[in-house]
């Protein structure tokens, strides 16, 4: 489960994210497009079908780059 994903009906441009364990609700109608992302994973475009959906992402294989910082000089 991935908290805080979020979830936009691109033919409805309605928006909603996941809850604490992941699970969302969204009112759309079949053959709609939903886009899913979430921090740390690769985005993922859904076509809605009649059934409800389990959606799987895939970990994002992105570094960060390297950052420094100082305290107080």
């Amino acid at each position: 489960p991935i908290m805080g994903a979020e979830l936009l009906d691109t033919t409805a441009r309605i928006i909603t994210r996941t809850n604490p364990v992941g699970v969302f609700s969204l009112r759309t109608a079949a053959g709609a497009t939903v886009v899913v992302r979430a921090l740390g994973f690769q985005r993922r475009t859904v076509v809605v079908n009649d059934s409800t959906p389990t959606i799987y992402l895939q970990p994002s294989a992105t570094t960060l780059a390297t950052m420094v910082t100082t305290a107080g000089q």
